[in-house]
């Protein structure tokens, strides 16, 4: 399964058009949100998605791109990832 179909499947309920609803005031692009998560989201090594997408993401970003190695905290994702879990979508 692609992250794209993931993210559409599992957070169906945040998504809006192109992007993922995190609060009231906060949204990130779907494309984004892959960008960072892809590799975890993927990885079918890692069932536990919450687990996978809380650890290092390894992605590149910037121009030139640059290879990137963070946590789901690091990156500002963890309130939300933890919000997701309690709700039993990840």
């Amino acid at each position: 399964m692609t992250a794209e179909q993931w993210i559409n499947e599992t957070l169906q309920s945040k998504i809006e058009g192109d992007v993922i609803r995190l609060n009231e005031q906060q949204t990130v692009l779907i494309s984004t949100f892959c960008t960072f998560f892809r590799s975890s989201i993927e990885d079918n090594s890692k069932p536990d998605k919450y687990e996978a997408l809380s650890g290092v993401q390894t992605f590149l970003w910037g121009e030139p791109q640059q290879e990137y190695n963070m946590t789901g905290g690091q990156l500002g994702y963890q309130p939300f990832l933890d919000e997701w879990h309690n709700e039993g979508l990840i």
